[in-house]
């Protein structure tokens, strides 16, 4: 497990996920996980077991919502690593159980009191700076980050476009995930 500085004090890493606990927090079965993994969807496994951080997690969770609605395994690796940590953003913002923390109440206070709103620390433990909420397209697998799809919906340009809200696959993964996604250590 890697882990890395977390600005105000402490350090964040990503928790680790076998393919069981991934099934249970993205949908994706072990058996089709297995299926991914012949036709290279997904990594080869390491000294004989699958394991997932929770960047891949999410990455996962994304790459099987667009698998569901017709786009190719094969095509959405790309986007599923681009966005991941998005996902992990809104996850964050949705769910008191995302993230364990060790340390004393005296340094989560003033780790917390850093920090002006939920949204700032957020973006530090994930690590993301766009917060765009929709991933959209007109032509899959091209595939772009909006804030709003109502004036993409207005104009009336494309007769059929896909679209995934990633507040919604972040909430789904925070309430489906069998243990949290980050580990944050105050002690240091």
């Amino acid at each position: 497990m890697e882990w890395r500085p977390l600005e105000g004090g402490g350090r964040v890493a990503l928790n680790q996920f076998l393919p069981r606990e991934l099934a249970l927090a993205t949908g994706l079965s072990t058996d089709l996980q297995r299926v991914w993994r012949r036709r290279g969807h997904l990594p080869e496994r390491e000294e004989g077991f699958a394991h997932f951080n929770s960047v891949d997690v999410a990455a996962i969770s994304v790459r099987y919502e667009l698998s569901r609605m017709g786009v190719a395994p094969g095509d959405t690796a790309r986007i599923g690593e681009e966005i991941a940590r998005l996902v992990l953003y809104f996850a964050l913002l949705s769910d008191d159980c995302v993230a364990s923390v060790r340390g004393g109440l005296r340094r989560l206070t003033s780790m917390g009191a850093g920090y002006e709103e939920d949204d700032e620390l957020a973006q530090r433990v994930s690590g993301v700076q766009d917060r765009r909420r929709y991933l959209w397209s007109a032509q899959p697998p091209q595939m772009a980050l909006a804030d709003d799809i109502t004036p993409l919906l207005s104009q009336e340009q494309y007769s059929a476009m896909l679209h995934l809200d990633l507040v919604v696959i972040g909430k789904r993964l925070a309430e489906n995930s069998p243990k949290p996604l980050f580990l944050i250590d105050l002690k240091v």
